[in-house]
């Protein structure tokens, strides 16, 4: 994705497909339906776009469920698929850098608008594990950007120097701040 610098908190935002048909049963199957091991086969087509990607990182973070949304499924879907990225890579992992302080339940139905006012002030990014650090932030669908960007801006005030999104696959709704530069593989 290309995106107005203005706009947004992260440097730069990749997915490896477009949200829907077969990917959208396989994701959702993902989410929820426990099919665990679609983390790591979705996580070989993250790290070929990574490659194509060129980014420079230094640190892989999931981006993160509430406590009640952790309790409830068992597991974090973009954690399944950030390991084996960082175990590729043989970069650092972290799950605690970056949390998830408020609920804001799901955000299916709801606008971009909709989504920047729950999404504000929902996370919180740990100064001490990330200055100067080169973040690569993962997610399973990038709708309109709303999360990533709310995560990107609070590891910048943490001190990270560059930010890197990342999704499995995106919509096309038209409230993206950035245009469609979806990777094919």
């Amino acid at each position: 994705m290309k995106c107005n610098r203005n706009s947004v908190s992260f440097n730069a935002a990749a997915s490896w497909a477009v949200y829907g048909g077969e990917l959208r049963k396989a994701i959702h199957a993902l989410k929820y339906r426990q099919d665990m091991a679609l983390g790591a086969f979705f996580a070989t087509f993250l790290i070929a776009t990574i490659e194509k990607q060129g980014w420079n990182f230094d640190l892989v973070i999931p981006i993160p469920l509430s406590p009640d949304r952790m309790k409830e499924r068992g597991y974090n879907q973009s954690e399944l698929l950030s390991r084996p990225i960082a175990f590729y890579f043989q970069v650092p992992h972290s799950s605690m850098a970056l949390i998830r302080i408020k609920d804001t339940g799901t955000q299916v139905n709801h606008t971009k608008i909709e989504r920047d006012l729950m999404l504000k002030d929902t996370f919180y990014a740990n100064p001490d594990k990330l200055n100067g650090r080169k973040v690569l932030l993962v997610d399973d669908i990038i709708t309109t950007g709303s999360t990533i960007n709310h995560c990107a801006k609070a590891l910048k005030e943490a001190g990270t120097s560059e930010v890197y999104a990342l999704s499995i696959a995106k919509t096309l709704k038209k409230d993206h701040r950035c245009s469609d530069e979806t990777n094919k593989s």
